[in-house]
């Protein structure tokens, strides 16, 4: 399961922010897509620069919220805040459970 792998992730995050500080940040898509701005400028405030560029930006938010949609692997969305809500509407009361008990190290983590 992908809990699995991202239980591996964390790990190794989580090992290599010891072994060198201050280099790795944490980041999670739905922080980009519910604010892009502040999002990238997090991350580029990380690397130095003082804020994401408005051709970055206007990047993202094509991105996010394009014509067409590429796909479930895609990087573009019509709707990037549907897209992180669509499990709610689609995933049963059971499902939601089994995922919750079998992934609850990795939601805790990040904080869900």
């Amino acid at each position: 399961m992908i809990c699995n792998k991202m239980e591996q992730d964390i790990k190794d995050y989580e090992r290599l922010s010891s072994l060198y500080p201050g280099v790795f940040i944490r980041v999670k898509y739905e922080d980009l897509v519910l604010d892009p701005k502040q999002f990238g400028k997090t991350v580029y405030q990380h690397i130095g620069l003082e804020d994401c560029s408005a051709s970055w930006l206007k990047t993202v938010q094509s991105s996010l919220h394009g014509s067409k949609a590429s796909g479930s692997f895609g990087t573009s969305r019509k709707n990037g805040t549907e897209a992180i809500e669509k499990w709610r509407k689609e995933m049963t009361d059971q499902k939601l459970n089994e995922v919750n008990q079998i992934c609850e190290n990795v939601l805790s983590t990040l904080g869900y």
